[in-house]
């Protein structure tokens, strides 16, 4: 685990359910299909996905008009 992650799991702000949900949109590829896979709207998926991201201090996926990516 590196610095970033050890230090937002220690300030109490990393959920696991915000690590699923982003795996399943990297699987998926699409914010609005992984929303219909895990039965949470899009809107509370991203805002999930935003609240990781600042957790981390960390840009995540990368928006393309045809779905996300990973970044590297």
């Amino acid at each position: 685990m590196d610095e970033t992650m050890r230090s937002a799991v220690y300030r109490g702000h990393l959920e696991i359910r915000q690590l699923r949900q982003f795996m399943v949109v990297v699987d998926v590829g699409c914010v609005s299909k992984a929303s219909e896979q895990l039965h949470i709207t899009q809107p509370a998926l991203t805002r999930n996905i935003k609240n990781l991201e600042e957790s981390l201090n960390a840009i995540l996926l990368e928006r393309k008009p045809r779905g996300v990516v990973p970044t590297e």
